[in-house]
């Protein structure tokens, strides 16, 4: 499976994993930690227009979530799908700022 979501997208599934996670903590209705989950996963999911059937199944993993310990590898294994951001080089920076006399690229890290 390919890298599939932007920054944005990976910080809103964290999110709801975490609200997963942290509302299900505060109830002892199963049923109530279920559709939390459930909407959860849902909300996840509408981020997306379509989804291959090992993404959907990357998101479910939210069910399942019931440890912080848990919650830290989920996050692991969604930055491995994250898109990395373009490139800048000082010749991109000079054409977005014309008027800018002395200006630098960022360095890399």
């Amino acid at each position: 499976m390919q890298a599939f979501m932007t920054n944005a997208n990976y910080h809103f599934i964290l999110k709801q994993a975490m609200n997963a996670f942290y509302g299900a903590q505060n109830t002892n209705d199963e049923g109530v930690k279920n559709a939390l989950r459930f909407s959860c996963i849902d909300k996840a999911q509408a981020v997306f227009e379509s989804l291959e059937p090992e993404q959907e199944q990357l998101i479910g993993e939210i069910f399942h979530i019931h440890s912080e310990e848990e919650l830290g590898h989920f996050d692991e294994r969604l930055q491995e799908f994250l898109l990395p951001f373009p490139v800048v080089t000082d010749t991109t920076v000079k054409k977005l700022f014309p008027k800018a006399k002395k200006i630098e690229g960022p360095y890399p890290a």
